[in-house]
């Protein structure tokens, strides 16, 4: 068996295990009544925040692509950023992997520059990922006290800042594309695409466009962690801020482990999160549950655009 093979089946085995650990915890029967006390209003309001929190990340990416000369409809950048979300979500690398489809189908169905795809893909990733560590960050400041060991993802949390805020500096003040000249030796067309992508990376920094679609990411995590409180206080258990701070953070850096889905480690921190601050962790079970669902509808509508897509291109290449 290659090396590859080998750790895609620990991966696997992992999961399988994390996952199978978790629901040992719980009393399953539990989880199950706790689910059914959910009222049809309790559903709507979970429903309508997070589709308030898909419209925002979808034009989040969107202002970009304007930005640059390129302006794609909310429903397109919708339902391609559920493409991309249903292919990161069977990878183990966190929430990435997707990208690469995303950029080909957006370049042959709209007809819209790689570079300039590339350029807004991995813009929107950076600013998305920089409010993020800056929630999270705040998150640990609030919860180092109760919890010491938090300080190592304070320090994990900073040097992502760090590091982000340099290449932010780097792109916007440098001369010359950094990856375009480091991976010439891809050949021409692959090196100048990078180094054209580079230069709409640089544009768009600190544009009216990037302030903008830095608003839309904080509102989106805003929105996440009052629908994430909600949900639990929907199922019989309203927490103290610092109790969802702390079940957020974990949830969080779960999804870092390299699991597809982050499934089995989630379920996990939400169990043992829970036992340790002398909560019933089938509540943290039903919660994921919800959330679990929610995104396998989100994928099964992503894989279905790709198919679309896929035979919208083989018929154009065929006519």
């Amino acid at each position: 068996m290659k090396t590859s093979q080998r750790s895609a089946v620990l991966i696997y085995v992992f999961a399988l295990g994390s996952f199978l650990w978790a629901l040992s915890q719980v009393d399953l029967f539990s989880t199950l009544t706790i689910l059914q006390s959910l009222s049809l209003l309790d559903i709507c309001t979970i429903i309508v925040l997070n589709s308030v929190v898909i419209i925002f990340n979808s034009r989040r990416w969107g202002v970009l692509l304007e930005q640059q000369g390129y302006p794609l409809s909310l429903k397109h950048t919708i339902l391609h950023r559920f493409t991309c979300f249903a292919v990161s979500y069977c990878t183990p690398a966190p929430h990435t992997g997707g990208e690469p489809i995303l950029v080909y189908f957006v370049k042959k169905l709209h007809q819209i520059p790689t570079a300039v795809v590339i350029a807004s893909v991995v813009a929107e990733k950076m600013i998305n990922t920089f409010v993020s560590i800056i929630v999270l960050a705040i998150f640990c400041i609030l919860c180092r006290k109760t919890f010491p060991i938090i300080e190592y993802a304070l320090w994990l949390t900073t040097a992502g800042m760090v590091l982000l805020s340099i290449t932010f500096l780097f792109y916007k003040c440098s001369k010359r594309p950094l990856l375009g000249t480091l991976f010439r030796f891809l050949g021409t067309t692959i090196t100048k695409v990078i180094a054209q992508s580079e230069e709409h990376m640089a544009e768009l920094l600190f544009s009216r466009a990037w302030w903008y679609s830095v608003f839309l990411a904080i509102c989106s995590w805003l929105i996440v962690i009052a629908e994430y409180w909600l949900t639990y206080y929907f199922l019989g258990l309203p927490l103290s801020f610092l109790q969802i701070a702390l079940i957020f953070l974990t949830m969080n850096f779960a999804f870092l482990l390299p699991t597809p889905g982050g499934w089995g480690v989630v379920e996990s921190s939400q169990v043992i999160v829970l036992l340790a601050i002398g909560f019933d962790p089938a509540v943290g079970i039903s919660a994921v549950i919800l959330m679990r669902l929610r995104e396998i509808i989100i994928c099964g509508m992503g894989f279905y655009w790709m198919h679309c897509l896929t035979r919208k291109i083989s018929f154009q290449k065929s006519s």
